[in-house]
């Protein structure tokens, strides 16, 4: 694919799915930088998780909104 561009370095949380040896395994074939979080990290997006959370249970789980525009206007005014 012209003007693609293969990342140096995967990011990622150390979810199982991403500490797999298969798959760290494959991430070091391809020569990628592996980066995850610190251990005890995990508070570092608490708000941002919260946020969201707070949002889809509170607003857009109950929310009938007719169609798109609504739902956006909506949403912007919850936060």
């Amino acid at each position: 694919m012209a003007g693609s561009h293969k990342p140096e370095t995967f990011y990622s949380d150390q979810g199982s799915q991403f500490t797999s040896s298969s798959f760290i395994e494959s991430l070091e074939a391809e020569k990628f930088k592996i980066s995850w979080s610190g251990r005890r990290r995990g508070n570092d997006n608490i708000l941002v998780e919260r946020l969201w959370y707070t949002l889809k249970h509170e607003e857009m789980y109950l929310g009938a909104y007719s169609d798109g525009q609504e739902a956006e206007i909506c949403l912007a005014q919850f936060i």
